[in-house]
């Protein structure tokens, strides 16, 4: 019984010495605080259990915190202007995929600094938690989100370039106001240009060229008309990939829109998963690990505890 009191008071003084060193993320109600004291309450327990003195107490502590702080910073790491207390926010769909103002980058994650963070936290069970799992899930599947929205928006998941998404930035109004101005020049030099050229050179007298403009005016007209059904044609296809490619990024939603949730079915979700692989859809090889531990400890509910 001795032994187990010294033990446990060297352990008091381990997490006392730890929250000093660490008390700005500790003493606040933030993000950080509550991972960190549900990681102090695991790696206790864990070390009670295997029969470690405090010095291994202590560095797992610090070893924990090294990967936990690893993967904050990765979920943060394109976040303009990160709050102090925080490291995930959960973005709001409509306007933050439309205009990620928010963000340097497609999205806030940095997805390789997260899978080198997850095989270290995976490489560690006693310091996993079902919150921390969470927020791996979260931040892999919206960068998975982001980025096949992106990829659709900018033009290149059908093998094309949208300048016009390009030059804005991603902004949903900017590239709106681009399209707008494209389609104003290439109407005006398909059918304005030419014939105003014509009357210009008729005005001043250059017969000649009037004459070459308007075979050349009726000539490009003509190719345009004989290619209408081929247009037509090009954009049904095209329609038809991006209805496809919606449809996928809906079921990508879906996944997402569960995650977001504190509690939810784990096998449910890998359910879903399964389906976005019927789809041509693959999520993160950390994804299905994560999952599939979850689903080990129990089928039917994560918590976010």
């Amino acid at each position: 019984m001795e032994i187990m009191k010294q033990k446990d008071d060297e352990f008091i003084d381990v997490e006392k010495r730890f929250r000093d060193e660490n008390g700005d993320c500790l003493r606040i109600q933030s993000q950080y605080g509550q991972v960190y004291s549900s990681l102090i309450k695991k790696i206790k327990k864990y070390a009670k259990t295997e029969n470690l003195d405090a010095l291994q107490f202590e560095d797992n502590l610090n070893e924990a915190k090294q990967v936990f702080d690893d993967m904050a910073y990765s979920l943060k790491c394109f976040w303009k202007n990160p709050s102090h207390d925080k490291f995930w926010e959960y973005p709001n769909i409509s306007s933050d995929l439309d205009s990620p103002e928010r963000w340097s980058g497609v999205s806030p994650v940095d997805p390789v600094l997260l899978d080198t963070a997850t095989a270290e936290y995976l490489k560690r069970p006693w310091m996993q938690l079902n919150n921390i799992d969470l927020f791996i899930l979260r931040g892999f599947i919206f960068n998975e989100v982001a980025h096949y929205a992106d990829g659709i928006k900018s033009g290149a998941m059908e093998g094309r370039i949208d300048f016009a998404y390009l030059l804005s930035g991603g902004k949903l109004d900017k590239t709106l106001i681009y399209k707008l101005l494209f389609a104003g020049v290439k109407f005006t030099i398909q059918w304005i240009l030419l014939p105003v050229l014509a009357a210009i050179f008729y005005y001043f007298g250059y017969e000649t060229i009037t004459l070459w403009i308007l075979i050349a005016y009726l000539v490009t007209a003509g190719i345009a008309i004989l290619f209408i059904p081929k247009r037509y044609f090009q954009n049904r296809e095209m329609r038809d990939t991006q209805n496809k490619l919606n449809i996928n990024l809906g079921k990508l939603l879906n996944v997402h829109r569960m995650c977001s949730y504190n509690t939810f079915n784990p096998s449910q979700l890998r359910s879903q998963i399964a389906d976005l692989e019927q789809h041509d859809l693959h999520l993160p090889p950390p994804v299905y690990s994560i999952l599939d531990r979850a689903i080990q400890r129990d089928p039917y509910v994560l918590l976010d505890e």
